[in-house]
Order: C-alpha cells, then structure tokens, then sequence
C-alpha cells in the first residue's frame, strides 16, 4: 500500500533505500527511540531493510519537497498472552533530523490512520484519544483494541 500527502508518499522499502536506512539507524537518538541498538555494520543495516522489505506494514517516508526518504514508519500487532489474539497494534516511527519540525511526521501519522481507518485494524476505531504515557501515545476508544504509538523525536 503506497500512501499519499501533499508532503509525503509513504511506499514499501526497496534495495536503493540501504544508505538512508543505515543513517536512521546510525542515529544514536533514533535507534533509542526505536528500542533498538545503533547499526554496527552496513550488514546490519541489510538485515533491517529485509526485514522492512518484507513487512506490509512498514514504510518508508519520503519528502516529496526534498524528494527523498527522510524517514521510517512501521505498524506492528502486539500478541496477548496466548500468543494468538491480537490484543493491540504498535506503530513505531523515526524521522532523520535534519527533517524533523517541518509537519512531516504530522502528515505521515495522519495519512497512516486515514489509510487504515476501514482496514480490519482499525475498523472498530470510532473516536480517537491521545494520552501521553511515558513515551507512548495510547490511541484508544472505549471497546476498540488500543493503538500505541511510539514517540520518536517528535512533539506532538
């Protein structure tokens, strides 16, 4: 599924995007915010982007000002306890500095929920709330499964 702003295209990782993704994971703060050791080697930066590459469910953020990939956006279920159920989604995001305060990240989480708003993930979502735990936002309705999104050098 490619995604569409004025300001972004959210697409699937392709092989041309190795450099950018070993910069986001270089970034000491990133990496952190990722819940991720920084990338040793380049082969750990391949591996990721593998693993990106695979997932339906990530994507790559791309500056259409700019016209290149600034940043990563990925949507992940959270299993309950019987390893089956799934009893929420995490949405993990990162975005290079040197991009961040320009309303791209803004753009791309709102594209994100707008795309899924009728997807089996989202479907039950009728009213959203941000709540600010720790560093997480809890996207939530009263009988929907919760949405936690990771904050990533990012206020919002």
């Amino acid at each position: 599924m490619n995604i569409q702003t004025e300001a972004v295209q959210l697409r699937h990782f392709i092989a041309s995007d190795l450099a950018v993704v070993y910069q986001i994971g270089c970034e000491k703060g990133i990496a952190k915010q990722l819940n991720m050791p920084p990338f040793q080697s380049e082969h750990e930066a391949q591996s990721f982007l593998t693993m990106l590459q695979s997932d339906e469910h990530s994507w790559a953020i791309v500056s259409k000002k700019a016209d290149a990939v600034c940043g990563l956006m990925m949507l992940a279920p959270n299993l309950a306890q019987d390893d089956v159920t799934v009893e929420s989604y995490e949405l993990s995001f990162a975005i290079l500095p040197q991009y961040q305060r320009q309303g791209l990240m803004t753009s791309s989480l709102s594209a994100v929920m707008n795309a899924y708003h009728d997807d089996r993930i989202l479907r039950s979502l009728w009213r959203l709330v941000l709540l600010p735990i720790k560093n997480q936002l809890v996207v939530y309705k009263k009988w929907a499964l919760p949405l936690l999104i990771k904050r990533s050098f990012l206020t919002i």
